[in-house]
């Protein structure tokens, strides 16, 4: 081995260790968080009270402090839906994400005139009711939780599936996944790499991350070639590098 050509793999071995970092971070930290607290007509928490993002998998039921916190929400702007026994009384809007970071809503303040008036009490949801029972009573059937999600049958719309529970990632599969009474209400959907159109319970590839493409053409495994490091497609599907060549950053 030459002299020269000791020096070239010397540099290409120390861009390596510059340039292989650099990429994991910038796919890392894409996601945020989202926290608030509640206060339903001045009582504190809704027992039961649905908090969700529309057409995402992020959902939870409030106790009685309102305390809500949705962690690995994508970078973005997204709306908060509240609900109360399937009926919509507040959103909150334009929510932003950053990514690595915690979006604080703090105090949700509101009252819906229609369930409770501002200063009365607020009598318990069917929710509450249903947790009280089965506190007293956990034998009896609609207390069960047989699938093992940690949903109890009254509240699971199919309690032999354990992927199928209110506050699930509705997938694009024909199926109710989150019981919400909605099928595949979802238009955009995670794959490898990638972002997923869902289209007649029939998921097609949208759009695919930096550095990769889809270049098999089958949505199930996703945007599946790295085109930074394919020798076979590199930059862009079916460009080849030749015997000689090393394919790095989309470049032989």
């Amino acid at each position: 081995m030459t002299w020269k050509m000791r020096e070239l793999l010397a540099i290409f071995a120390v861009l390596m260790l510059v340039i292989v970092p650099m990429r994991a971070n910038a796919n890392s930290d894409t996601t945020g968080a989202i926290k608030g607290q509640v206060n339903y007509c001045a009582q504190g928490g809704y027992v039961g009270m649905q908090v969700f993002i529309p057409g995402r998998q992020f959902s939870a039921y409030l106790g009685q402090d309102g305390d809500f916190l949705f962690e690995g929400v994508p970078a973005g702007a997204f709306n908060l839906n509240y609900l109360i026994n399937g009926r919509l009384v507040h959103e909150t809007n334009n929510v932003v994400v950053t990514a690595g970071e915690i979006t604080d809503l703090g105090k949700i303040a509101f009252c819906d005139s229609d369930t409770a008036q501002q200063g009365q009490p607020v009598s318990p949801t069917p929710a509450a009711t249903l947790l009280s029972k089965c506190k007293d009573s956990p034998h009896l059937p609609e207390c069960q939780d047989a699938d093992k999600d940690g949903v109890i049958a009254a509240k699971d719309c199919n309690d032999s599936d354990a992927a199928i529970y209110p506050g699930a990632e509705e997938l694009c599969d024909a199926t109710d996944n989150n019981c919400d009474g909605r099928i595949d209400e979802v238009l955009k959907v995670t794959i490898p790499n990638g972002t997923g159109l869902c289209k007649n319970s029939v998921v097609t590839v949208d759009s695919c991350s930096k550095g990769f493409a889809d270049c098999d053409k089958a949505a199930g495994n996703g945007c599946e070639t790295d085109i930074y490091n394919d020798n076979n497609n590199c930059g862009a599907c079916g460009n080849e590098c030749s015997a000689l060549e090393i394919c790095k950053l989309g470049i032989c």
